[in-house]
């Protein structure tokens, strides 16, 4: 039961990694779009060695979000926490790196504050069609990045997802968002900072 990942294209982007592209996305951003064009394209095929275990093949990309208002930087920081706690992630500022709030789940399975996984991620699609973020378990994280906006403020999201075989084979494929997860914090954000 043990499974090969096979990356077609090998480009990681780790958190570390990442945190200097969305500073240097907030710096060239322009314009009220909610999603930026896609930094980094795969795909991917985890191939299983055992004939009982299905092969999953996806394509991904990574992109940064952006939600825009014209709340304060600091009225938003201050109601990021609960935003977030409110579509059922929790974590911390994260140290070093000024309004930047990691909401960290490190075991997933099936849904997240009662929405299945496959609404927010991608994680592939097994030979028998299921998808992949509603089967394995699932390390998620979510950068949050507040910023000063002519308007306001703005919000920047990175997603970064991890699937892990429940099978014990211990194979694991990245995932990429679908951008519902990140539009569902902007909603819930905002509902916050009409009613604090």
């Amino acid at each position: 039961m043990r499974r090969s990942v096979k990356p077609l294209t090998t480009r990681a982007t780790p958190l570390l990694r990442a945190l200097p592209l969305l500073a240097a996305a907030a710096c060239a951003s322009g314009g009220a779009s909610t999603a930026a064009p896609p930094v980094e394209a795969t795909r991917t095929v985890v191939t299983s060695t055992t004939p009982t275990i299905p092969d999953i093949e996806l394509n991904r990309d990574t992109r940064l979000a952006v939600h825009r208002t014209t709340s304060t930087p600091d009225r938003v920081w201050a109601a990021l926490p609960a935003a977030l706690a409110d579509v059922g992630l929790s974590g911390g500022p994260m140290a070093g790196q000024a309004r930047t709030y990691i909401a960290l789940m490190p075991s997933v399975r099936r849904q997240l504050n009662k929405v299945a996984l496959s609404r927010y991620l991608d994680c592939g699609t097994t030979a028998s069609g299921e998808r992949g973020a509603d089967t394995h378990l699932i390390r998620l994280q979510v950068t949050n990045i507040v910023e000063p906006d002519p308007q306001g403020a703005r919000v920047r999201f990175q997603v970064l997802a991890r699937a892990t075989s429940t099978e014990g084979s211990g194979g694991t494929t990245d995932c990429a968002t679908t951008g519902v997860l990140e539009s569902r914090i902007g909603e819930a954000l905002e509902a916050r900072l009409r009613n604090p």
